[in-house]
């Protein structure tokens, strides 16, 4: 806020008085001034960042503004008017108060100050040892863009090879609730086989609750940390753990914490590099859990309709794409119906057995009882 210091007697200022004045007003207006331009930065930053500190930048300028303007404009006439010279101003008992508190402050610092100065060698040592303990915390202390959080949920996204098979897909999320449910920190699992979005049945989600913080000796990252060590042992399946954020980037639902996307017109030549960018990746230290969506090598049905033929015949493309859509789907299958309840989606399918078919449901809650 700009705070400008008039005189209580505005009639007798003259002479220096009033250059004091007028040079007390450059100096704060130009404080002012530069106090805005600090924030100018913030209005030319691009990405997360400059989209997250936009509006604080923008409320702060304007409220510095409009605080120069009426320290220049109104506060001056308020004065003029409101204030009266220190002997004939009457003050009450409040007042006095404030008055004797703030000589108290005043006091103080004035005392402190006088030690300071009376020990300049240890002030200046205790200024290099606050610099030094400065550096050791930042070093020491986890930074990142938002901190992680524990919210108590863990999402999990196990993937299989990309030709698996429903039933084979639905042993291995057996082999892993049963890892995950003797965990002491875990207190129920819902899973789902062929993740919202993309129905592939070589990936799910699991939506591992955690215990309350009062049940439970460890963070949500170190039960990640503990069922990762235990879930590397299942043949044929990684599974991928993250803590639930509140607050998240991205509208993409991804298997790790960070994406990186690499788009290319010509699907070869995205295929060629993917592969290489990925083994780039991986040879990092810094970096695990490294992982791609790209599905290219499970089986591959290319289906060349003759239109002249099938015309002949009085075969219409609406038929023919009814008749290819259960060959495009793992185990014949063919979706029925999408249910939306308040929580997961639910994704029935027709599965065709030696008996007669049957709609079964594709999302699955445990918690320790019967899985069914």
């Amino acid at each position: 806020m700009t705070v400008l210091a008039y005189s209580q007697d505005n009639k007798t200022l003259l002479g220096r008085g009033r250059l004091l004045l007028v040079n007390n007003e450059i100096n704060q207006t130009t404080g002012t001034l530069s106090l805005i331009a600090v924030f100018i930065p913030l209005f030319l930053m691009s990405g997360y960042v400059g989209l997250l500190f936009r509006e604080f930048a923008v409320a702060v300028s304007v409220s510095l503004i409009l605080s120069l303007i009426i320290a220049l404009t109104l506060t001056p006439m308020m004065c003029a008017h409101l204030l009266k010279p220190e002997h004939e101003a009457q003050h009450g008992r409040f007042y006095r108060l404030l008055e004797a508190a703030f000589d108290g402050l005043l006091s103080a610092y004035e005392r402190g100050l006088k030690v300071v100065l009376r020990h300049r060698f240890l002030t200046l040592l205790v200024m290099l040892g606050t610099i030094v303990l400065t550096g050791y915390l930042f070093i020491l202390i986890p930074k990142g863009f938002f901190p992680q959080q524990d919210t108590g949920l863990i999402i999990a996204v196990p993937q299989a090879a990309d030709d698996i098979s429903f039933q084979a897909m639905e042993q291995k999320m057996e082999a892993a609730f049963a890892i995950i449910l003797k965990d002491p920190a875990v207190a129920s699992i819902g899973a789902q086989i062929g993740a919202s979005g993309a129905q592939t049945l070589n990936e799910g989600k699991m939506f591992i609750t955690l215990k309350p913080e009062s049940q439970r000796t460890a963070s949500a990252d170190q039960v990640i940390r503990r069922l990762g060590t235990k879930l590397a042992s299942l043949d044929g399946l990684t599974v991928y753990m993250q803590a639930a954020q509140d607050i998240t980037i991205g509208a993409r639902v991804a298997r790790t914490q960070y994406q990186y996307t690499l788009v290319d017109a010509d699907s070869a030549e995205l295929a060629h590099w993917v592969p290489i960018f990925l083994g780039k990746l991986r040879s990092l230290p810094q970096i695990t859990d490294v992982a791609s969506d790209q599905e290219s090598a499970g089986p591959l049905l290319d289906v060349t309709v003759d239109r002249d033929v099938a015309s002949s015949y009085g075969i219409l493309p609406a038929a023919l794409t009814r008749s290819t859509v259960p060959m495009t789907l793992a185990s014949g299958s063919r979706w029925t119906a999408r249910m939306i309840a308040r929580f997961p989606l639910y994704q029935p399918a027709c599965w065709s057995f030696s008996g007669p078919e049957i709609a079964w449901p594709m999302s699955r809650t445990r918690t320790g009882a019967p899985f069914w």
